[in-house]
Parts: structure tokens; C-alpha cells; sequence
């Protein structure tokens, strides 16, 4: 039975955009129809029939989210986006299903387009980039724990773009900034760093459970914080942490301060967001910094 309906779900996503509109007109799907590749974007489900849930397909990730009712349409917002370095630019779909009663399936065009990143070439010691036995152990272990918090599936939303700047800095390295270290090139940087004295107030970009805290090998002190429907805030650096696992803390909480912990190599903040475990671009979610310093 479980195979039968696989089967179908299959031949509905392999018909043409305008046929599967006319059989699913009740399930609407809204989306930008080109981004660029690392940036997050909103997709928006909407339907006029009493589903109290549907099922989101992106990327080889599925999120299931309840619809909620207003003006007598059921509908729902998702962030979703993609990540440097890991995906290609090109057509990508997004996939919607009802869960209950009468089974409908839609699909939204996706174009991803490239897009040119800087790139920083370094020289250091091979001793700084090389890691030990040890050292390769607990990278692993540190890896197993931040898949974990990103894995995060709540349900609940308590997001609402723009996001808050958790501190107000200077950008001294970008999303997607190109790192080749001693020739070899290394994984693109995958969030935004602001230069900032040690000590300063870390705030919390929006409302959230905090999901992880702790000391990491290259990501030193850090704070992981789940703002529901897998997007996931993540602090690096930090010089001490001031929330705990499990709390909950608002929009603009300071939850730790500033520092240079981990592989860095003077105080800053590394900032991140994950949605639906793509790590992507934050600036496009956040608001204008002059708007910011008004707070």
C-alpha cells in the first residue's frame, strides 16, 4: 500500500507545472522564482479546503508543517534557501502534499542562480591547519553534536523577518567568501563575521529555544538557538555564554559576549542561520544596520 502511494505522489511530481495546477487548484504554492544561490526566501502554502497539515519537500529534506486558518484560507510561511559550497546552481523544486483526506500535490519552479564570491588566499603555518589525532576526534564529535541542533524540526514558529543584528559591527568576512589556505582551497565561509571588542552584548536575533551551548574546537564558545520550522541561529567566538540548554530566550536577549575562542584570530562574532539545514545567507534576513542602531 505504502508503495502504491510512492508511485503515485512520483507521477503527479513528474507532470508538467500547468496539468498539475488544474488537478491541485485548491493547494497553492508562492515562491520567488529565482535566487540566488545561498540566499533564504519565503515560500508561502495556502489552501481553501480544512487540511490542518501539508507536507514540504525541498532539496531532499521534508518538513511537515499544520496550517493555520485566517480570512477562511488555510496557510503557512517556511524559509527555505540553499548553501554554498554544497548545492549547485540550477532548477530545483519545492514539493507540497496534503496529508489527510483527499490527496493533492503541488509543485513550485525554483531557478538558483551563481553567483561571484571573493575569494581570501592565506599562508600559515602547516601546523595551524593540520590536525592532530586528537584534535581530529573531537572536530568529529563537535560535527556530530551542531548536525544535531541543525537537524531541528519544531514546529512552531516564532520568527518574523527582519531578523535583529545580534551585535552592530563592521563585516570583516562575508557569506560565501572563497578561503585557500597554502594553496589548497577550503570550505566557503557559510555565515558573516562582525569585528567587534571582546565583551560586547551578543543578543539573540529573534525569539528561540536555545537547542546547544558549548565549547567547540573551531567554532570555540557558541550558542545554537531554534526559532522554529528549521531555522536555526548559531553564535561563534564567543568569550563567555550567557544562556543555557533548554531556555528560552526573546528577540534582543544578550546571550553571551563577545570574544576570539576557537580557531580565530582576534575577537569577533560569527553569525549563522540554518533553514531546513541549509546553512544560507543572513543579510537578506536581516535589517538595515542604520535602522538597527535605532533600537
Amino acid at each position: 500500500m505504502q508503495a502504491k502511494l510512492l508511485l503515485i505522489l512520483a507521477c503527479l511530481l513528474s507532470l508538467p507545472g500547468n496539468v498539475l495546477a488544474r488537478q491541485s487548484a485548491s493547494l497553492q504554492v508562492s515562491a520567488p522564482e529565482r535566487v540566488a544561490i545561498g540566499d533564504p526566501f519565503s515560500v508561502w502554502v495556502r489552501t481553501e479546503q480544512s487540511f490542518s497539515a501539508v507536507e514540504i519537500s525541498w532539496l531532499g529534506e521534508v518538513f511537515r508543517i499544520p496550517l493555520h486558518q485566517s480570512r477562511g484560507s488555510h496557510k503557512r510561511e517556511i524559509i527555505l534557501g540553499t548553501q554554498v559550497g554544497k548545492d549547485e546552481p540550477g532548477t530545483h523544486w519545492i514539493g507540497v502534499r496534503t496529508l489527510e483526506g483527499v490527496s493533492l500535490v503541488q509543485k513550485w519552479k525554483v531557478r538558483v542562480e551563481s553567483k561571484d564570491f571573493p575569494s581570501q588566499h592565506l599562508t600559515l603555518p602547516e601546523e595551524s591547519i593540520t590536525l592532530s589525532e586528537s584534535q581530529l576526534k573531537r572536530y568529529k564529535k563537535d560535527k556530530r553534536a551542531i548536525q544535531a541542533a541543525l537537524d531541528t524540526r519544531s514546529v512552531k514558529r516564532y520568527w518574523s523577518p527582519p531578523l535583529r543584528w545580534p551585535a552592530l559591527g563592521d563585516i570583516t568576512s562575508t557569506y560565501g567568501l572563497g578561503r585557500i589556505l597554502n594553496d589548497k582551497p577550503r570550505s566557503p565561509h557559510t555565515g558573516i563575521d562582525l569585528a567587534l571588542p571582546s565583551g560586547t552584548p551578543v543578543r539573540a536575533t529573534e525569539t528561540g529555544r536555545v537547542i546547544l551551548t558549548g565549547e567547540f574546537l573551531f567554532e570555540g564558545r557558541a550558542v545554537f538557538i531554534d526559532h522554529g520550522r528549521g531555522l536555526v541561529s548559531m553564535y561563534f567566538h564567543l568569550a563567555s555564554i550567557g544562556a543555557k540548554d533548554g531556555q528560552m530566550v526573546a528577540r534582543g536577549e544578550v546571550i553571551g559576549r563577545c570574544g576570539d575562542s576557537g580557531r580565530s584570530t582576534g575577537s569577533h562574532l560569527h553569525f549563522g542561520l540554518s533553514a531546513l539545514d541549509r546553512l544560507v545567507n543572513p543579510l537578506p534576513l536581516l535589517r538595515e544596520q542604520d535602522a538597527a542602531r535605532a533600537d
